[in-house]
């Protein structure tokens, strides 16, 4: 029976080489789930643009919105497998969305072919400088010491700084409330009048406050520290038990592209990133370049899933679809 079959894959895997040869011969159609002048949109088109600048390729963005960022990734699911949509995909198409929703209309790791990581970002926690406390551990002792006492706001309920806040309350064995807005930048007034003490928000939108010590910030959910605010500890400093994850966007198509196509995507994209001029305007934006091969793409996918579904079962999340 293989024998039967043997010839069929010669010709199909021909068929997929020749195919990959001719590639592209029309527009790369990048779908981002989130709206334009987001910054997902912005490092996309950034990407494209390089990309284009020096292959010479078509590409074009199209946003398509709504459900936290999982109709557009469903669209390119249930593209054909041919390299011609792609998608920007992210920790709310993937991973934390995996681990918050009881349904998802794909499934995160087989519907997908991983292309190439693209860049990352830090949350950074953050308070109000009438809040009297220093340093990450005087954090912790105070919320240890005052159950409840403490309210951070997020990006939103099962949005990564969310998560991040879950992950540290669980690490440090602390209460603090949760305070969703909708989305990061929102809370940032609140934050400024001490409305609201504390923030887990992306540090690129408020390292600028912290500067000018209108924030004060106590941890960077990293392992390291941040070059954007390089004397700001990382939260592993303070709190070791914590196993911060981080936020990540990177290039994915649909489930079955042909591994030439994969490979020739991943190679343009990697090059995009060594470029002097891109790599100035994602650092400017806040981004820190990542860049992997397709398998450490995938395997830090599923590493994440697995991650994130320990904490919102610890701490009981669950959004509806």
């Amino acid at each position: 029976m293989k024998i039967a079959w043997l010839p069929v894959i010669v010709l199909l895997a021909a068929a997929s080489w020749a195919h990959a040869q001719d590639y592209p011969s029309s527009s790369i159609k990048i779908i981002v789930p989130f709206s334009p002048g987001a910054g997902t949109d912005t490092l996309t088109r950034l990407v494209a643009q390089e990309i284009q600048r020096r292959t010479g390729f078509s590409l074009y963005v199209e946003n398509q919105t709504g459900a936290g960022g999982l109709i557009g990734m469903t669209t390119v699911a249930r593209a054909a497998p041919n390299g011609y949509t792609l998608g920007t995909a992210a920790p709310s198409t993937h991973t934390i969305a995996a681990a918050v929703r009881k349904k998802m209309p794909y499934d995160p790791i087989r519907d997908f072919t991983f292309i190439s990581t693209l860049v990352k970002y830090t949350s950074v926690l953050v308070v109000h400088p009438s809040v009297p406390l220093k340093s990450m551990s005087e954090f912790v002792r105070y919320a240890k010491n005052n159950p409840d006492r403490l309210s951070f706001a997020s990006a939103g309920v099962g949005t990564s700084t969310h998560l991040m806040g879950e992950m540290l309350k669980q690490a440090a064995q602390i209460k603090i409330v949760h305070v969703p807005y909708k989305g990061g930048g929102q809370s940032i007034p609140d934050l400024l009048g001490g409305h609201i003490p504390v923030a887990i928000i992306s540090a690129a939108g408020v390292q600028n406050y912290v500067r000018e010590g209108r924030l004060r910030a106590l941890a960077v959910f990293e392992r390291e520290r941040y070059g954007g605010l390089p004397t700001v500890p990382a939260i592993t400093e303070a709190v070791p038990r914590i196993n911060p994850r981080i936020s990540w966007f990177g290039f994915v198509g649909p489930a079955g592209l042909p591994p030439a196509i994969s490979r020739r995507l991943n190679t343009e994209a990697l090059q995009a990133l060594q470029a002097k001029d891109l790599r100035q305007k994602l650092e400017s934006a806040g981004f820190q370049i990542l860049g992997s091969t397709p398998e450490q793409f995938a395997e830090m996918v599923k590493d994440e899933i697995s991650a994130w579904t320990k904490v919102v079962a610890a701490a009981n999340i669950r959004v509806d679809n």
